[in-house]
């Protein structure tokens, strides 16, 4: 099986406030590099068996884009063009336009924090190398 590229910070911080939209829940949630959610017990999600998963999944994809710079019109016509159905965009899009600038400066805080998390994390690995 073939190793998955560990997820970019903005990924993690989008999945993570994706589930909390879509699940809802306020307690601490976090998401590992390996797509693992951590809130109360560790998971991973699985968008081909649940439909609660698969929608995390697009949201959270979603997001990313249009924190990358895609406005939110031009994100739900692209849904539409892909035949998720209409009432599906605009169940995605109105989830995205409800969040306050508050919430999207949270997710970009969180980035950040994510950036921060995965050099310990990574710095954390790297000191178990040696003689044992």
């Amino acid at each position: 099986m073939r190793k998955r590229k560990p997820l970019e910070p903005i990924d993690q911080a989008c999945l993570e406030c994706a589930h909390r939209m879509v699940c809802g829940g306020t307690g601490n949630v976090t998401v590992g590099q390996d797509g693992t959610i951590y809130s109360g017990a560790a998971f991973k999600l699985e968008p081909s068996r649940d439909s609660t998963d698969a929608l995390v999944v697009v949201v959270s994809k979603a997001m990313k884009l249009y924190l990358g710079g895609v406005d939110f019109a031009k994100l739900r016509d692209d849904f539409i063009e892909t035949d998720v159905g209409e009432v599906f965009a605009n169940s995605i899009y109105d989830h995205l336009v409800s969040l306050s600038d508050d919430e999207w400066s949270h997710i970009r805080d969180r980035v950040e924090w994510y950036v921060n998390d995965n050099a310990h994390q990574a710095t954390f690995d790297t000191d178990k190398q040696g003689e044992s």
